[in-house]
């Protein structure tokens, strides 16, 4: 009903649901048919399920009335009550708006169902368990001005190095330039319609919304540019194929949806809604190019697939598989639906071009050794060449594979007409199944010149974790990682914009990912540092970032406009000031070749020059100056520790307790230890306990450097919302995992207490932590064993 509203604002249908009843298109039809007056409804059902008849024609996605859930209609008074919701007065101005029917989506799914997706009956965060809950745990509506800066910044970045400049994309508001050399790099020109552009968690479409706004601009300046590229596929530049501007205006909104946007997501509805949207944007489009109706290219599809397991039925599938000829196109369909059993999670994870080439290669092998045998085989598909074509012997897998899909798809084709009435019906859903699943497969065979996305992150679902910990082992730590990892393999040479949470920039578990996948295979053009507040429903602290394929400079822009008040506009100050004067206080231009200096390689692109190499030319504080180290869990507090009051002669090793440093509240320089712990025999009863917990002899996994119990040193609190203070610490006592020790100190203990405790220490340890000292971090700050260990100390 909000699609048919939309449908309404454009002047594309009749008026039928902004009245009701009452409206002009349904009073017009009940006038050539009295008899509906008869009904309950007056035949409202039907007037609106022939609408959707109507424009299914051109746009199925929602309007298909062969799909199942439109045997549901609404309740009479839940229809009115409908109706007049539409109809409200605050409601007016969205109607003609592209991305409303997102919105009204993303509040689709009640508060009480993402939390059921997220949490467990306990209230602790769980791994998704389906599709489904991985879907609703990351339906998140993109904000527009996140949308438009990750575009700019890959789609029309590509294009002005494309143009040399020379193009009004330049005056994008937020193309972000950079300070270091001169000019705009050069790229090598393409037709528009050989760009090709990929969201592969597209939701509703709305990076896609956007960069049809840019690529109605790129097709325009092309056909008027002299030196233009020609077409891959016609051969021909745009200026050849169209006689004029009036020509390729009246095909052009149709030629942006046939050829550059691509889109995946694992929500069915979800890329309906997309497919839905782009038709309506090309409408709009249409409309604003003064194309007349009659003169419009008609918009035959959408490049929106969902990823889901191709049929379960096995029976249907070895059917079907049986029908297919020659034989070896029944075994690559069934390889097919064997390999896309985990697409409903993993979506465009799954790396289905690599795991079929095996198939693929084999049944070309079988192609080739049948040619000379002619048999029954399906039209266009023929082992003979025919006079005039190409021989097939010498026939490539990739041409192959087309090749075999067109004939499965006629295959699906002829089998959804082949049978009536129920048959009919539970064929044609088989073959349309199957026929997405093609659709699928199709896509993730090609390569992309631009990724822009809002991806999901957090964990992976629990049937897909061991595929994904094998795949992809530098980013398997979240889910955002690994769809940029896949999608940098999508994009052999390009951009690559995401919207994803910084943890990846700064957390230390994510290392490799920024070692193995960033830093050695791409390049950060363009990052909006934007924290918390970004994503709404959600309070991850994210950056915008846009990556270039392979990389081609040597440095980074980062803007760091952290904060909520005012932050678009800062955004769009800092990129202007960038444009007109070059700098901006908000902005640094950093060499990603800087960040492998920095403790886990994190992005510290804030500081400066010479504290970054601080940490390479000054000696470390492990090895060089003292030992760094975690020590007890106890596995029980309850039972292995006190309150030293607790216990008579406590710090008397013979009697079994020891003086226990266990972090505790922030205290610089010097705080009272407070605690003793259990520890007869040399911890031999701790050792048991946490045997039992780790495979018996294992307990040296929470009960660690033993030897270095009751050495004097330093000690500081692991984890805390304030910054990094240590306290002194006597000898005689132990140290527990959440209050690491600093011992074997080369000097005076209390000058490097002295120095620990400094700002510049404190200012040094925020760059590991990926946090500007004067902001503070998203909560608390660790402060680990390796972060220590790598800390840099003056020798003076």
């Amino acid at each position: 009903f909000v699609a048919l509203k939309m449908l309404e604002a454009r002047g594309l249908i009749q008026q039928c649901v902004s009245k009701g009843e009452e409206s002009s298109g349904f009073k017009e039809f009940a006038a050539l048919s009295p008899g509906l007056l008869a009904l309950p409804d007056k035949g409202y059902r039907l007037y609106i399920e022939s609408l959707f008849d109507e424009v299914a024609t051109e746009v199925r996605v929602l309007f298909d009335r062969r799909d199942p859930a439109s045997l549901l209609w609404l309740r009479r008074q839940a229809l009115h009550d409908l109706l007049k919701l539409l109809e409200a007065t605050e409601l007016a101005a969205v109607w003609d708006q592209d991305e409303t029917v997102g919105w009204v989506y993303q509040y689709f799914n009640s508060d009480a169902d993402r939390e059921a997706a997220r949490y467990d009956a306990k209230g602790k965060p769980k791994a998704p368990g389906s599709a489904y809950e991985l879907a609703i745990r990351n339906q998140f509506f993109t904000p527009r001005y996140v949308v438009e800066f990750l575009t700019d910044n890959t789609l029309g970045r590509l294009w002005c190095e494309m143009m040399g400049g020379e193009t009004e994309l330049t005056e994008l508001r937020f193309l972000a330039r950079r300070r270091s050399g001169s000019g705009t790099p050069s790229r090598r020109k393409k037709d528009p319609r050989d760009l090709r552009i990929l969201d592969p968690a597209c939701g509703s479409g709305h990076f896609l919304l956007y960069a049809f706004q840019l690529l109605l601009v790129i097709y325009q300046e092309a056909f008027s540019d002299a030196g233009a590229a020609s077409s891959s596929s016609t051969g021909r530049t745009l200026q050849e194929d169209y006689k004029d501007v009036v020509a390729l205006r009246a095909a052009l909104p149709a030629l942006i949806l046939h050829h550059n946007l691509h889109g995946i997501d694992i929500d069915p509805r979800a890329a309906q809604i997309a497919s839905l949207s782009l038709w309506l944007r090309a409408q709009r489009a249409f409309a604003e190019l003064a194309v007349e109706v009659t003169d419009r290219s008609r918009v035959k599809r959408t490049h929106i697939v969902v990823g889901e397991p191709m049929p379960g039925d096995r029976q249907q599938v070895e059917a079907f598989a049986e029908r297919l000829s020659p034989p070896f196109l029944g075994e690559l369909f069934r390889h097919m639906v064997d390999e896309m059993k985990l697409a409903g999670e993993l979506g465009p994870l799954l790396r289905i071009e690599q795991t079929l080439s095996d198939s693929v290669a084999e049944a070309r092998r079988q192609f080739v050794a049948e040619l000379g045998r002619p048999q029954p085989t399906l039209p266009g598909f023929d082992l003979e060449p025919r006079q005039g074509e190409l021989d097939l012997t010498g026939i490539t897998d990739a041409a192959f594979f087309e090749r075999a899909e067109e004939a499965i798809v006629r295959a699906l084709d002829e089998l959804a007409r082949a049978h009536d009435g129920a048959e009919r019906v539970r064929q044609r859903l088989f073959a349309d199944d199957a026929r997405s699943g093609v659709a699928f497969i199709e896509l993730l065979r090609e390569s992309f010149d631009v990724v822009v996305m809002n991806p999901p992150f957090g964990e992976t679902s629990v049937r897909t974790k061991a595929v994904v910990d094998s795949e992809y082992p530098n980013s398997r730590q979240d889910l955002f990682a690994v769809f940029v990892e896949r999608c940098i393999d999508l994009v052999p040479e390009g951009f690559v914009g995401v919207l994803s949470t910084e943890a990846g920039f700064f957390r230390r578990t994510l290392e490799s990912w920024r070692r193995n996948v960033i830093l050695a295979r791409s390049s950060i053009g363009a990052m909006a540092h934007l924290g918390g507040h970004v994503l709404d429903g959600a309070t991850v602290r994210t950056a915008a970032y846009a990556l270039e394929v392979p990389t081609r400079h040597a440095a980074s822009t980062f803007l760091r406009v952290l904060g909520q008040e005012k932050r678009v506009k800062r955004l769009a100050d800092c990129v202007t000031a960038l444009r007109e004067r070059g700098d901006h206080p908000l902005a640094f231009e950093t060499p990603q070749t800087e960040f492998e200096k920095l403790p886990y390689a994190v992005f510290g692109y804030w500081c400066s020059p010479q504290l970054r190499d601080a940490f390479v030319s000054l000696p470390k504080l492990e090895k060089n100056l003292a030992t760094v180290r975690q020590g007890i869990a106890t596995a029980d507090d309850f039972r292995f520790l006190r309150l030293r009051w607790e216990v008579e002669k406590a710090g008397v090793r013979e009697d079994g307790w020891m003086p226990f440093a266990k972090g505790g509240a922030y205290s610089p320089y010097h705080d009272d230890i407070h605690l003793v712990v259990r520890w007869w025999g040399a911890g031999h009863e701790a050792k048991a306990w946490a045997g039992t917990k780790y495979n018996g002899s294992h307990w040296s996994r929470i009960i660690k450097n033993v030897d270095l119990l009751g050495r004097p040193g330093l000690t500081y609190p692991r984890r805390t919302n304030k910054r990094f203070a240590p306290r002194a610490l006597p000898a005689g006592c132990a140290f527990g995992d959440k209050g690491p020790a600093i011992v074997d100190v080369d000097g005076s203990d209390w000058s490097l207490l002295a120095m620990l405790n400094s700002r510049p220490v404190s200012y040094l340890l925020s760059l590991g932590l990926g946090t500007a000292e004067a902001e503070g971090g998203a909560g608390a700050n660790s402060y680990e064993v390796g972060l220590l260990q790598r800390l840099p100390i003056p020798t003076e």
